[in-house]
């Protein structure tokens, strides 16, 4: 008898790997502002955005291991 994935189970495989290139995206365009010397765009980006971006990816991630 083979095993047939629960319902929803891709759904979810596909969501992990869109965010985590959206998380690769968005840490790239961070990387391209500084190699312009656009750093305090940046650090905008970083402290204001990113933060609340992780948290919420972090919490994301938490309700996945469950």
């Amino acid at each position: 008898m083979r095993s047939v994935p629960q319902k929803g189970t891709q759904g979810v495989a596909a969501g992990k790997r869109e965010l985590q290139e959206h998380i690769l995206q968005y840490s790239r365009f961070i990387k391209l502002l500084d190699k312009n010397n656009m750093g305090s765009a940046a650090d905008r980006l970083r402290t204001s955005k990113w933060l609340s971006v992780k948290v919420f990816f972090e919490k994301v991630k938490s309700s996945w291991g469950r």
